[in-house]
């Protein structure tokens, strides 16, 4: 929907879609209506890729990242590190990537007039206020996101759950995986291991 509001202004932006469709997700849009949405020219979809980088390292890309539910999001903290603005919504684990007008915008969850509206402010901007947001989310990077910080957030995360300690044999696991579904599967994980 965002998508088709921002086209109404900007016939040529290019809003695109790179990840894997899945049937079912409790946490993403159906494959249907992401088929739906190409067919009707709304998104383009990229697919999967072993080289996010070469995608969103292109010139003029956004990250955006409507959600409605996130652990400490994987995507926005690689999009700081690629020096990417970030649009996302404003909840736990999307809004702590995000210093508003900074280095990217915040938008409410579930909405897209919303989401659009930010979208068409970035496409406004002039490239220089572009590229300060770029070089702020890499300094953020650098600054919040070192391998670290994260498991430092992860122990938080892990305490709140009851969970006193991790294997440290299983942090690659922890560090390789981050969608919804790998989240509940490291909690089991830690939960099987008796943590």
């Amino acid at each position: 929907e965002a998508s088709s509001l921002v086209k109404q202004k900007y016939p040529n932006a290019a809003c695109e879609l790179l990840g894997q469709k899945k049937k079912k997700s409790p946490m993403g849009v159906p494959k249907t209506i992401v088929e739906q949405d190409v067919k009707n020219g709304k998104i383009n979809y990229l697919g999967v890729t072993d080289n996010v980088p070469e995608i969103v390292k292109r010139s003029g890309v956004v990250v955006v990242l409507p959600s409605y539910h996130e652990g400490l999001n994987r995507t926005l903290m690689e999009a700081c590190a690629m020096a990417r603005p970030i649009i996302t919504s404003d909840i736990p684990g999307c809004k702590e990537a995000v210093d508003e007008n900074e280095n990217g915008f915040l938008v409410p969850k579930k909405d897209a007039k919303a989401l659009a509206e930010a979208m068409i402010r970035f496409i406004e901007l002039p490239e220089q206020q572009k590229i300060d947001m770029a070089e702020e989310n890499y300094k953020k990077a650098v600054n919040s996101f070192s391998h670290e910080d994260v498991l430092k957030k992860y122990d938080v995360t892990r305490l709140s759950i009851g969970i006193e300690s991790f294997d440290k044999n299983n942090l690659e696991f922890m560090k390789r995986s981050h969608t919804y579904e790998d989240t509940l599967a490291k909690i089991e994980l830690a939960r099987s291991l008796g943590f």
